[in-house]
């Protein structure tokens, strides 16, 4: 798979996406909306866009890891956000975004929206480009007598590890088969 990004010489040149983004590859990964919410689907950090963005990010990550994908694979993302201002909330999307993409820059569109669920204040899409023989690997682990679930380990960032479990056959929860 290969990513060409582009900042034409005649349009602006941004700090934090690309301008045009040209995918070559064989397989596209399309991530739902990913929100500040944690394994159980409650929300974290309610009126907190800092900790909103950074787990939205978190997410997916962890959403891409399971598709086999890795976030320099990314071609496109959109970003929703309640009440947006520029100057408020744009340090904050670059700060969460390079933590999850160090210097790849996606294309990417930042929508200011009047409401989202309620204490929602972010929503994060994606769509990504991979080859097949680029897939991470998946490992089945036996995590308690009788039990297996499929695990993707990958590299989320430059400085972040993480397990995810994909949920094939699964009755442990993902707490425990991290613990174990």
């Amino acid at each position: 798979m290969t990513l060409e990004c582009i900042n034409p010489n005649d349009l602006p040149i941004p700090e934090m996406y690309s301008q045009v983004v040209v995918a070559t590859g064989s397989k596209l990964v399309f991530v739902s909306g990913q929100q500040p919410e944690d394994i159980h689907g409650k929300l974290v950090g309610h009126g907190d866009f800092a900790v909103q963005a950074r787990l939205a990010f978190g997410n997916l990550g962890r959403a891409l890891a399971a598709a086999g994908a890795r976030p320099e694979q990314v071609c496109k993302i959109t970003i929703y956000i309640v009440d947006y201002k520029r100057d408020e909330h744009v340090p904050i999307i670059e700060a969460a975004q390079v933590e999850l993409f160090g210097d790849h820059k996606p294309a990417n569109v930042v929508v200011g929206i009047a409401v989202m669920s309620p204490g929602y204040l972010i929503e994060i899409d994606a769509i990504a480009v991979i080859d097949p023989g680029q897939a991470r690997t998946r490992q089945v682990a036996q995590t308690n007598p009788g039990t297996r679930c499929e695990i993707a380990t990958t590299l989320i960032s430059p400085s972040i590890h993480d397990h995810i479990v994909i949920g094939r056959n699964c009755d442990v929860s993902m707490k425990s088969l991290l613990l174990t």
